[in-house]
């Protein structure tokens, strides 16, 4: 006789989950929602940075993925057998273990979301983090 074992609770890092959550505290039109077997942080209801295992899944701009592969313990990110797409990379634990490095991936997440290369073009870039004069978008900021 064969027993099955059920595994209860999500299959992402809520660790993880809640640095990001925290970098985003305050910004507007951010909400989460459990997708691809993580969670998701979605601006304006498109994702642009989640969880997934332990991994960050970030966006960047596809013409930018090859390079940003080079960086520490960053791989396509994909769900089947297939390649991953452009523009979405896994990044390990070690490669965003300090909160400057999630900061960054962020911040180049962010910047890809203020780019005129997106499909849904979006006003303007406003500053995310004006320590790094990385941009993100308007709408994503508190209101003043």
């Amino acid at each position: 006789m064969h027993s099955i074992a059920f595994t209860t609770g999500m299959p992402y890092s809520k660790a993880q989950a809640e640095r990001v959550r925290r970098m985003l505290a305050g910004r507007r039109g951010v909400t989460e929602k459990e997708m691809f077997g993580g969670i998701a942080f979605l601006l304006g209801g498109n994702m642009c940075v989640g969880v997934h295992g332990e991994d960050l899944i970030v966006r960047v701009e596809p013409g930018q993925t090859a390079t940003l592969l080079r960086e520490p313990r960053a791989k396509p990110f994909s769900l089947s057998a297939r390649p991953g797409m452009p523009g979405w990379l896994l990044v390990g634990p070690s490669g965003y273990k300090t909160d400057a490095a999630l900061k960054g991936w962020i911040a180049r997440d962010a910047a890809y979301f203020a780019s005129d290369d997106r499909e849904n073009h979006r006003p303007g870039p406003a500053p995310l983090f004006a320590d790094q004069k990385t941009w993100f978008l308007r709408s994503a900021l508190p209101s003043r």
